[in-house]
């Protein structure tokens, strides 16, 4: 093996890819199942020396990276592979290598821009939606709000009674100081949520933060429910409190 893995680098520095190129890729795969992972990624290496898009040791070099922890090597490295496939028309596979990378690096913007494209290029309308709402979080994260809102605008292009998107898009209103679109927005949110609805509560909630309505079906019933939890300990702190008394007051004295 390692008689042929370096006349594969021989090859490559004389020039000569026809022989350099399955020599080198034959070395990576066979020092990768050997365990030999640095081996093997120097040869992964080699081969994109010779064809930078070379796919297969592409996705050699970023599975090598990622076992290797190498983690910001190996997003970049599945990024470029996915793009490749993107340009290649394989598209199902391209999304899996820029899932990859998001998984790795869940605040990389470009895997996650890159997959919500993907997404809505293949039709795939819920994973879209959900994708550039990840989109618009990492770009609050950031905080460009202008572009975080650019992308749930998108999310909501495509989904455009989706509660969480529209309560995203009152946040980044407010944030940008837009109070009319903000609250447009908590209003559309409240009507688009059911009653049981997470969304539900927190656009009413907000709305009356803001003065827009003194009370919703949902946040009254939540603010009882909270009164009730309240008074409920209240009574069990009361009744904890009078049997320890008791309990002290019935002890015989010494």
């Amino acid at each position: 093996l390692e008689a042929s893995a370096n006349l594969g680098s021989l090859y490559r520095r004389l020039g000569d890819p026809a022989r350099a190129l399955p020599r080198l890729l034959q070395a990576a795969v066979l020092f990768e199942q050997r365990g030999d992972l640095p081996s093997a990624k120097r040869f992964y290496q080699e081969v994109l020396e010779v064809e930078a898009n070379h796919a297969q040791a592409l996705a050699g070099l970023a599975g090598v990276l990622e076992r290797l922890g190498e983690r910001d090597q190996a997003v970049t490295t599945w990024v470029k592979l996915a793009l490749l496939l993107e340009q290649q028309g394989q598209l199902e596979v391209a999304k899996s290598a820029y899932a990859r990378a998001a998984a790795l690096d869940a605040n990389s913007l470009e895997a996650a821009t890159n997959l919500a494209l993907l997404s809505e290029r293949l039709g795939q309308r819920d994973e879209a939606v959900s994708n550039w709402v990840t989109v618009g979080g990492l770009d609050e994260q950031r905080g460009d709000l202008h572009a975080a809102r650019r992308a749930y605008e998108r999310a909501l292009s495509l989904d455009p009674d989706s509660p969480r998107t529209l309560a995203s898009l009152a946040v980044v209103s407010e944030g940008l100081g837009d109070r009319d679109q903000a609250v447009a927005y908590w209003v559309k949110c409240q009507q688009a949520s059911s009653s049981a609805d997470p969304w539900r509560l927190r656009a009413e909630a907000r709305l009356v933060e803001l003065g827009v309505i003194k009370t919703g079906p949902v946040y009254r019933g939540h603010v009882v429910e909270q009164e009730l939890q309240a008074n409920t300990r209240s009574v069990q702190q009361f009744r904890m409190m009078t049997d320890q008394w008791h309990d002290s007051t019935d002890s015989p004295k010494r």
